[in-house]
């Protein structure tokens, strides 16, 4: 529905805004792309990762194996800006550490991602990235979620994610296969030597959703990381014009 409203003033001034048209509906995310750094044994390590003109958001999933006390993350930058840590994606236990970055409004076109972890991972390390499009810029994260076992599923619950919502997600375990489930897109699976896996995926979601990987080998130890991102709202997404006039009576 247009709507024409008329504000008179007892100053003998009146302002008369004209028709508006209907705000659009609510913006869609869009996946935009993946990359990931490999296996690493390094305490710091980067790679190239390419953000479209029209992507307004990355996240970045990071996998620690360690046969002690897994390092933690220091720090993540794309394009030498530092990136926000998901705090309710950490996750810890067992020589294991998945936990998830993000950053709104990130430099376009093809940038850097620098992983600094606190020392150097016995077993190793895997870090990926995901961006898209159509993202809300004031609260991008939705729900978060971590969890840990020693079976043959990993998997962990995000519950009421937002209509028009996604979902990302990293996993880590110490020496069997991971296959993605729940139908999601796999990103990255990094095997070194069919020993100590870091693995990513991405899905849309809405409603209660259960990032999941079969674990392989009769089951092993995981740890999982999972969050959704939450549309830009119409509100958010409208630039509406409002054209006034005056008349002075």
């Amino acid at each position: 529905m247009r709507l024409t409203r008329l504000l008179c003033f007892t100053f003998g001034v009146s302002l008369a805004l004209v028709p508006l048209a209907p705000l659009p509906a609510q913006a869609a995310i869009a996946f935009d792309a993946a990359s990931n750094s490999a296996h690493q044994t390094t305490s710091s390590y980067s790679w190239s990762h390419t953000v479209a003109a029209n992507a307004n958001f990355i996240a970045c999933g990071v996998g620690i194996n360690d046969a002690g006390t897994a390092p933690t993350v220091t720090s993540i930058t794309y394009a030498s800006v530092a990136m926000t840590k998901a705090s309710g994606t950490e996750g810890t236990g067992s020589g294991l550490r998945t936990v998830i970055y993000y950053l709104v409004a990130p430099a376009t076109g093809s940038n850097t991602v620098a992983v600094t972890l606190s020392g150097a991972p016995t077993s190793g390390s895997a870090t990926g990235c995901w961006s898209f499009s159509g993202v809300d810029q004031s609260s991008p994260l939705d729900i978060q979620n971590t969890a840990g076992g020693n079976s043959t599923s990993c998997s962990v619950t995000l519950t009421g994610t937002a209509t028009g919502s996604y979902y990302v997600q990293t996993a880590a375990n110490p020496g069997s296969t991971f296959t993605v489930g729940d139908s999601a897109t796999q990103d990255w699976n990094n095997l070194r030597i069919n020993t100590y896996v870091e693995a990513g995926a991405h899905k849309a979601a809405g409603g209660n959703v259960t990032p999941s990987w079969s674990v392989g080998q009769g089951g092993n130890l995981w740890r999982i990381s999972a969050m959704s991102i939450t549309p830009a709202s119409a509100a958010a997404a409208a630039k509406r014009r409002v054209l006034a006039t005056f008349r002075r009576e």
